[in-house]
């Protein structure tokens, strides 16, 4: 508990040294915090420092005062509830009025008692008390939230059109006179509200020319500011590329996907290649697992005598068993699955996690015994790693000892998942664990976004391996050369897909490509490109030795479910 000073701002600073150990340097909560506390009164800011709340960003609401029942990784001595207040990270993008207004709305819950123990009042009744809280503090509430990121302002524009959609369905409702104006007049202020917001995010995007040279390139150039569609692009913020997630910083590296050279010059063979390799690859797929068809699955020899990986991360044979056996936990105990993907992630073979015994808590993690099962089927010939895609070839002994480090860590680990503002940040705490590296990190990033551990999706953030990169020096006239450039050259093939496909003459039997498929596209098809080379092929494809077993491809999600027609290359 803090004693209210004689100078309320002393009490505020000791409160705000305590909490900021957990949270990012945010200068601007602080003072939108100082400012706020400083409006109310001894008796009500000693109500508020009796629950000494906890500040945490976190993804969601813009913010929300809460009193959990448990908080993971929070020290068992520390019996009684925590007060949270926390605060989506783009709220501090809003104009000071605003962030101020939305501070004290939810320190009102705190000192109305809204989160004390017991039946709190309902919640418009809560959010009418907060309403006058505000209010007699001189604070004014602006009537939305002024969001200066794109990501939130396009989410805003689905968010209003879909409850427009919704407003306009009960217009078909025979009903009455009233009814029916009232869903016009909700159907049209939020097709205004979309429009808004619509038109501050492009205000801050530039806009693509595509030019052809007679060397017969594609050029993808940036005009400068002033030929933006609003004619007021902002100028005081970065261009933020579609499909990247918010701008963030974050010490050595940064989130947001930009490129410091405007210009993009394509090869249109390569990329026409490129494109159809795509489509006839993940129509062998189709044609296999949905249409359960016998082969051939394809009239190219390549593809045809050459494994290659899914062009949907998600439908491999690993992330499928992730999905159907180890995710569905995550709901109901996400450390545990967190820790599960971990286990699975370093062997990468279903047979080798079930002999140590499948999904079972961390906390009944035995390394003895792990490394006594390893040893026993090393034994007997079988292996512990696969040979594809595996995460790890050190002995098993290191490895299980490095899992071990991990769950010993994982309350810390899991809380810092859960305060990450995104997917860009998820990967930098997962590269830290020890004998995680780059693109494996990547790659747990993902499986996290599919076990719905993290709030984020594999089209918000990309990381080009080593094999992506090599195909796109392919697809380009000139080699990227930078990771930023790479980073670049990839959003603008998730952005510029259906034309792709359209002048590769060709379709893609399945939904569009994200971000994260593009890259694991991206390295399929520079395997594919250097064996129709004349490349060594490392691993043949039999269609008759083929695995029949579609188990795990059993319910398969709505969106890859394909009525059968005519296949695209015939």
């Amino acid at each position: 508990m803090v004693t209210v000073a004689s100078d309320p701002l002393s009490s505020v600073n000791f409160w705000w040294d305590w909490v900021r150990r957990g949270l990012p340097d945010q200068p601007r909560l602080r003072e939108a915090f100082v400012d706020g506390l400083g409006l109310l009164s001894g008796e009500a800011l000693t109500r508020f420092f009796d629950h000494f709340p906890l500040v945490l960003s976190l993804d969601g609401l813009l913010g929300a005062a809460t009193r959990p029942a448990r908080l993971p990784g929070w020290p068992a001595e520390l019996r009684g509830r925590p007060t949270i207040l926390s605060f989506a990270p783009d709220s501090i993008e809003q104009t000071p009025r605003g962030l101020l207004a939305l501070v004290m709305h939810e320190v009102g819950h705190v000192v109305l008692g809204h989160v004390d123990e017991g039946a709190p009042p309902p919640g418009a009744q809560q959010e009418a008390e907060v309403a006058e809280f505000i209010a007699q503090l001189g604070i004014q509430e602006p009537p939305r939230v002024e969001e200066r990121d794109n990501y939130r302002r396009l989410r805003s524009v689905e968010a209003n059109l879909r409850r427009a959609l919704v407003a306009l369905g009960d217009l078909s409702i025979e009903e009455g006179l009233e009814t029916r104006t009232r869903a016009r007049a909700t159907a049209k202020s939020r097709v205004e509200a979309a429009l808004a917001e619509l038109l501050m995010a492009l205000s801050c995007y530039r806009v693509p020319v595509c030019t052809r040279s007679r060397e017969g390139f594609v050029r993808t150039a940036v005009p400068p500011d002033d030929g933006s569609p609003s004619g007021r692009a902002d100028t005081t913020r970065p261009i933020r590329e579609a499909g990247a997630p918010p701008r963030l910083i974050l010490g050595r590296m940064t989130s947001r996907h930009s490129c410091t050279d405007d210009t993009l010059i394509w090869n249109r063979t390569e990329l026409r290649a490129f494109f159809t390799f795509v489509a006839a690859r993940h129509e062998v797929f189709v044609r296999r697992i949905v249409w359960r068809r016998p082969p051939p699955w394809t009239s190219d020899v390549t593809l045809g005598s050459a494994r290659f990986t899914n062009v949907f991360r998600q439908l491999d044979r690993h992330s499928r068993y992730l999905i159907l056996n180890v995710f569905p936990h995550a709901a109901r105990a996400p450390m545990d699955t967190l820790f599960n993907t971990l286990v699975f992630r370093t062997f990468n073979g279903a047979a080798t996690y079930e002999a140590l015994g499948g999904f079972r808590p961390a906390a009944a993690w035995d390394p003895d015994a792990a490394c006594r099962t390893l040893q026993a089927r090393q034994a007997h010939g079988e292996v512990a790693f696969t040979d594809r895609y595996s995460v790890s070839q050190q002995g098993a002994d290191i490895e299980i000892r490095r899992l071990t480090r991990i769950r010993d860590q994982l309350p810390s680990l899991y809380g810092a998942l859960m305060a990450a503002r995104s997917l860009a940040e998820v990967h930098l705490w997962l590269v830290e664990l020890p004998g995680v590296g780059g693109f494996t990190g990547y790659d747990l990033a993902l499986d996290l976004t599919y076990a719905q551990i993290v709030p984020f999706t594999d089209d918000t953030y990309v990381v080009a391996d080593p094999g992506a990169k090599l195909a796109l020096d392919r697809l380009l006239a000139e080699p990227a050369g930078t990771v930023t450039a790479y980073t670049e050259a990839i959003c603008a093939l998730r952005r510029d897909q259906t034309a792709g496909f359209r002048a590769a003459g060709t379709v893609l039997l399945g939904p569009a490509l994200t971000l994260a498929n593009v890259q694991h596209s991206l390295c399929e098809y520079g395997k594919y490109a250097r064996i129709r080379e004349g490349g060594q092929v490392r691993e043949r494809f039999h269609p008759a030795r083929v695995d029949t077993d579609f188990r795990l491809w059993e319910p398969l999600p709505p969106e890859f479910h394909v009525p059968p027609r005519t296949a695209v290359l015939e």
